[in-house]
């Protein structure tokens, strides 16, 4: 049998960093804080494949539970070639609305791996799955807490879904019992200390979570990951001359107001079309479709651009991510022709051989999607979300020249789908990242961060936010599949989304 080395480098066709051969030799953590571009997925899901096939009593299945469908195909697709790669027998499905695949159910006996959204996975779980039918409820539910490694990925998008796995673990540990081991490990470039901590686990002595030391991933020589750690991404606040920062109030807009939108906006486009560097990618980041629709409308057609939302339909988000991923990916094939020709002062410039590309986007790739933009220009955004748009920037450390650059959200008693207070403690963060970051890579400059006084509003930006959640007595009344005194069925969505 393979080493794990030989084993992941068959597969990927590179050498695993020293964190992803610890977590296939050691064993899962319950917490993996890795930071963005260190190889999460192929850590994980490689890591359960070998020790499945080594017998050293993983679960039979893996769930790779994710909270954007935007990364399940990418992910699916992954796996499917990692697996075909190295010639193992281990199915590869997703589960997501409108992509469906149900054959996972049918072959219990089989290894596979389950790639889905946090509604389809969870509601499930919950014995009420979506777009299903009903009687067949209970083989889902049945094969989702049993046998099963949960992978619970970008845990700092999922809302009150981060809180069901952590009960949904809580119970099958401790109150429900289940057949065979069904453990969960979470994921995410931005956690806080105390995690886990609810009522139930505390009481049950599950809150300390076990997580992945930290010394693994700075200690380790691969000099790939030491070049993606030392990967700098200065930080500048940008503000528009003689334009004033728009307001969003619920009540209905007066024409000066609408007026000072159109201009701030057009101001941006301007500025996002003045800095770009032909043969590079430049990423706007809005906290709204309408913010992110109004940029793209402003922006001119060359160097091409592409908007990136959620209210694509399907075969059209599909055609305008490949557009990205496309660029992408030719940006890669030219740092792989330079680094085999040892044109190493080429590597890191832009492409010589095209305009480039603007993506206007929102949340959708600011987690899961492997781009490296060379300007980052962001509306502020809770702090977790910042540390993961500013993972899109200068992402395998080879453009020592990128930069990123933040704009004041728009005043309002919420921004887009953020609370005030969340963004007020994330300007105050960023303007104490600035200078730090003008003068130290991304990574050290936010371990110096916490020397700066400002521990305390570290720890409170990265503790996700109190969401429901299932107790036992609420899962327990959901083993039941029969119609209620109302003719219909407990709502889930709640502990969902």
């Amino acid at each position: 049998m393979l080493s794990y080395e030989e084993f992941f480098q068959e597969a990927t066709g590179f050498r695993p960093y020293r964190w992803q051969e610890h977590v296939a030799e050691k064993g899962f953590p319950d917490v993996l804080p890795v930071p963005t571009g260190l190889g999460k997925t192929e850590g994980v899901v490689l890591a359960w494949a070998w020790r499945l096939l080594q017998g050293k009593g993983e679960a039979h299945h893996l769930v790779y539970c994710l909270p954007m469908r935007t990364l399940v195909r990418q992910t699916v697709e992954r796996l499917e070639r990692y697996f075909k790669a190295c010639d193992v027998s281990i199915g590869v499905y997703q589960l997501m609305g409108g992509a469906i695949d149900e054959e996972w159910a049918r072959i219990p006996d089989k290894p596979w791996v389950l790639v889905g959204t946090q509604h389809q996975l969870l509601s499930r779980a919950l014995n009420r799955g979506y777009a299903m039918n009903r009687f067949e409820w209970p083989v889902h539910f049945g094969l989702l807490n049993n046998d099963c490694r949960w992978v619970v990925d970008e845990v700092q998008l999922m809302g009150p879904g981060f809180w069901t796995t952590a009960q949904l673990d809580w119970m099958r540990q401790k109150r429900f019992g289940t057949l065979f081991d069904c453990p969960t490990t979470w994921m995410s470039a931005t956690v806080g200390a105390n995690l886990l901590e609810t009522a139930d686990r505390k009481r049950d002595g599950l809150q300390n979570a076990a997580s992945l030391p930290a010394a693994i991933i700075k200690g380790d020589s691969n000099p790939e990951i030491q070049r993606r750690l030392a990967a700098k991404r200065p930080i500048e606040m940008w503000i528009p001359a003689d334009v004033a920062i728009p307001t969003r109030k619920r009540k209905k807009r007066s024409k000066e107001s609408e007026e000072t939108t159109a201009d701030f906006y057009e101001a941006l486009a301007t500025a996002v079309k003045e800095k770009h560097l032909p043969g590079t990618l430049s990423l706007v980041i809005c906290n709204t479709v309408e913010a992110a629709r109004r940029v793209y409308e402003r922006l001119p057609d060359t160097p091409p651009k592409v908007l990136l939302t959620s209210r694509f339909r399907r075969e059209d988000r599909e055609e305008h991510e490949q557009k990205l991923l496309d660029f992408e990916a030719k940006r890669k094939r030219a740092v792989e022709r330079w680094e085999g020709e040892r044109r190493s002062s080429d590597i890191g410039k832009p492409l010589p051989d095209g305009p480039g590309l603007i993506c206007v986007s929102t949340q959708v790739v600011e987690a899961g999607m492997d781009i490296s933009a060379h300007h980052l220009w962001s509306e502020l955004a809770p702090w977790p979300s910042v540390i993961q748009r500013l993972g899109r920037l200068n992402r395998d450390g080879r453009d020592q020249e990128a930069r990123a650059r933040f704009w004041e959200a728009m005043a309002d008693d919420q921004v887009g789908p953020y609370e005030t207070k969340d963004v007020d403690r994330a300007r105050r963060l960023i303007k104490a990242l600035i200078p730090l970051s003008e003068h130290k890579p991304f990574y050290a400059a936010l371990e110096k961060l916490k020397g700066t006084g400002i521990e305390d509003e570290l720890t409170a930006a990265l503790q996700p936010r109190p969401e429901p959640m299932p107790r036992a007595l609420d899962v327990h009344g959901l083993f039941s599949t029969e119609r209620d005194v109302h003719g219909g069925f407990t709502d889930v969505s709640a502990y969902v989304r």
